[in-house]
């Protein structure tokens, strides 16, 4: 890229600022994403920052030094990424290197934020998937060799400097930068929604798809050809760069159209074995409005692309539905008008891109708070509890510990140290608030051994066995305000497990009476209702609910622990509630529902989110009873369930790999994680109506549930309509006697639990 030589006549560095200003080189760590826990504050912080930085503690001095240290990173990463053998690692962790240097740029030049900010947001949307499509990689390339050319700022001390001409860099690119965020949103807009188009609707439209990212590609070359420039204007280069400037201008109008084909090319170059085959099939028959012209073509079709069903046990008429099915939604691929589609994706990604930057500044604010207290500390010292801390000094304990030991060591000291102990004893208590933050003794009768297992899951939250410095810190942190620490043990001991069995029920009752109103929504609704509640979500809903333990009838809470629960639960759900209307209750991937539930292990978000799909979904059962619906509004509903529990199964894919390094009876040991939650999930998964217990449960005994399960449905929004995504109608035409053949064969084959069947609710 030539970075050096290009910027060769640039004026010499500016001297160094003093020393006052080292907490914003600290701050800039932090906004670099330079951790204070990783690896020790000493490693990636003073040593780094004495290294890199040298005698200049400001910003301006601290962006250099990372872009010393990353340059080869920085200028390598886009030849890495345009090639045909790409290496998907190599490139994602160069794109993590140029956002976060990015990043800390902004510090010094804030006008270029809001674009980099919004390529941060892709950035880290792109890596959460698990899938890496080359073709959205050299999209990604291009956009980021663009936004490279931006270190070329870390010449200037600030913003305001004035180039020859008087006018200053801001002044100079700050349209350009705003161009270049829209482009980036849309871009990222784009390859979100191709993301999560299957094998066959990619290969349907795969011409139109790569022409989309070959013009996006070609758009961030000439942004980059934009920003060299508006940089190169402002240097010593002067006059003769203005007047060159004119003559690459006529040149690229001719070249680009050139680079498009070399995108497009370069595409081809990419194709797999799998790609190649399909696309060749469906220019052979004619494109792809030929692919439904018979069953063959799509049953062809469905096996190139990998989609087809597997023909081991597998019926003819389990094969003719796939057939049908795919055949429908190639016809529905071949009616949508792109931009149409783009353009209302768009919304949904917005509401992502929002979520995502508030993830980033909460985190940036955090992160601010603490760095500093950590700078000069040793290792027990980092550990920001006084109680924690004086365990870990007392036990020697290094960077991290075996989780059991940890909590044992914890149970000993709060209960044989805990009346000499004056950190928690003398902690200021509110005089007003819930009875239960006034003491902490209601608390500590729950951090013994029976509640080891919950209270080492909390703080072991990737469930390797060790419980690092950094997790310490981070379950002292999401303790809820007021609360001491003993009260947030206490929660994780006992309370977790009541809120998760209220949550349970609430479940049961929700999905009973969304089965009891199948039968009476209109005819023109039934089909749409029946596919909607045979998905498949629903078998793995009931293994769920089904696997995770109960709390025994006979159970008595201490009111200070159900005041607590009560406390947090509610306030969980008022956060997750404010995340799921951002977005507008559709989860359209895994990634969409980590930025709902936020940081942290699945298992603690999964029964109040499924709840809340619930509790919306069942209102939008209720209006099929009055209104006709969209199809795709149940659609939506299953696809945003689906990605729930994929990224439950991550999360079980990633336990079921440590448990088998360290345990032989891996269903042993996911039967007593979580309250067994996981354990029917583990084998292969097939519909099992036999034990099927979504029609069976009955309301628990506990009379502390009763009040809670049996309000469930009386809670009615004040506009039910509000939630649907699609325009409603109060008139058909589809014939009753269609519909309910179809609603009888749902019912038989999906709905048979034993004596009971969905006409029997």
């Amino acid at each position: 890229m030539g970075f050096s030589k290009f910027f060769s006549h640039q004026a010499p560095e500016p001297e160094a600022e003093t020393e006052t200003e080292q907490s914003s080189t600290f701050t800039l760590a932090v906004r670099c994403g330079i951790s204070s826990e990783e690896g020790g504050i000493k490693g990636k912080i003073v040593d780094t920052l004495s290294s890199g930085v040298s005698n200049t503690n400001t910003a301006w001095g601290y962006i250099n030094a990372y872009y010393t240290e990353n340059q080869d990173t920085i200028q390598n990463v886009i030849s890495k990424m345009l090639t045909v053998q790409i290496d998907s690692q190599a490139a994602e962790e160069g794109m993590r290197v140029v956002a976060k240097g990015l990043k800390a740029l902004c510090q010094v030049h804030p006008f270029i934020g809001a674009a980099v900010i919004s390529f941060n947001a892709v950035v880290i949307l792109h890596l959460k998937r698990r899938e890496n499509d080359k073709k959205l990689l050299a999209v990604h390339a291009r956009m980021q060799d663009a936004l490279s050319v931006l270190f070329h700022l870390r010449k200037m001390k600030h913003s305001q400097e004035l180039g020859q001409d008087g006018i200053s860099v801001e002044q100079r690119m700050v349209h350009l930068m705003s161009r270049i965020d829209k482009e980036i949103q849309e871009t990222g807009s784009i390859c979100d929604h191709y993301r999560k188009k299957n094998h066959i609707s990619k290969m349907v439209k795969a011409t139109i798809y790569e022409q989309r990212f070959a013009e996006k590609a070609t758009l961030f070359i000439q942004y980059r050809e934009e920003l060299l420039d508006a940089l190169s204007l402002h240097t010593a280069l002067g006059i003769d760069a203005a007047n060159s400037k004119l003559d690459r201008q006529q040149e690229q109008l001719g070249r680009m159209e050139n680079k498009l084909d070399e995108m497009l090319n370069f595409f081809r170059r990419l194709d797999t074995p799998q790609e190649r085959d399909a696309r060749e099939f469906i220019e052979n028959i004619g494109g792809p409005e030929k692919c439904v012209d018979s069953d063959e073509h799509v049953a062809e079709l469905m096996n190139l692309c990998g989609d087809g069903p597997s023909m081991v046990r597998v019926s003819a008429a389990d094969i003719e539905a796939a057939l049908a099915g795919t055949k429908q939604a190639i016809l529905k691929e071949l009616d949508e008008d792109l931009d149409n589609a783009l353009q209302r994706h768009m919304q949904l990604f917005e509401r992502k891109l929002d979520v995502q930057r508030q993830e980033l500044e909460e985190t940036i604010k955090t992160s601010e708070r603490n760095i500093l207290a950590a700078m000069q500390a040793g290792a027990h010292e980092r550990i920001r509890d006084e109680d924690l801390r004086a365990v870990w000094k007392e036990m020697n304990w290094k960077g991290s510990v075996k989780a059991r030991h940890f909590v044992l060591a914890l149970h000993d000291h709060y209960n044989d140290d805990l009346p000499t102990n004056k950190s928690t004893s003398e902690l200021p208590r509110p005089s007003t608030g819930p009875d239960f933050l006034k003491e902490d003794k209601w608390a500590l009768s729950y951090i013994n051994i029976s509640h080891v297992q919950p209270i080492l899951e909390a703080f072991d939250d990737d469930g390797t066995g060790f419980i690092t410095i950094k997790e310490v810190n981070a379950f002292v942190d999401s303790r809820p305000e007021g609360w001491t620490l003993p009260h947030w043990i206490a929660y994780w001991a006992a309370g977790w497990h009541v809120s998760i069995d209220k949550y349970k029920h609430r479940i049961y009752r929700l999905i009973q009476d969304m089965i009891k109103c199948a039968r009476e929504v209109l005819p023109e609704n039934r089909r749409s209702v029946d596919q909607y509640l045979s998905h498949l979500t629903f078998d793995r809903i009931e293994l769920l609910l089904r696997s995770t333990r109960s709390l025994s009838h006979t159970f008595s809470a201490d009111r200070y622990l159900i005041q607590a629960t009560d406390a947090y639960t509610e306030s969980e759900e008022k956060r997750l509630v404010r995340a799921l209307d951002g977005m507008a209750y559709e989860l359209d991937t895994p990634e969409t529902v980590s930025l709902v539930t936020g940081p942290g292990r699945i298992e603690r978000f999964i029964f109040p989110l499924i709840y809340l799909l619930m509790k919306r979904q069942h209102t939008i059962i209720s209006l099929a009873k009055e209104y006709i619906l969209d199809p795709d509004e149940l659609i939506t509903m299953s696809t945003t369930l689906h990605s729930v529990f994929e990224v439950l199964d991550d999360r079980i894919e990633g336990l079921a790999s440590l448990f088998r390094q360290a345990h032989a009876d891996i269903r042993g040991r996911f039967g007593n994680f979580a309250f067994g939650m996981l354990s029917y999930d583990i084998d292969v998964r097939v519909r099992d109506p036999k034990h099927n217990t979504l029609c069976t449960w009955q309301p628990p005994r506990n009379p502390y549930h009763h009040g809670f399960v049996s309000t469930v449905l009386d809670e009615q929004l004040q506009d039910p309509l509000s939630v649907l995504k699609h325009q409603p109608t109060l008139s058909g035409s589809i014939a009753d006697s269609d519909v309910d053949i179809w609603h009888l064969y749902v019912a038989l084959k999906l709905f048979s639990f034993s004596h009971i069947s969905l006409f029997s609710l």
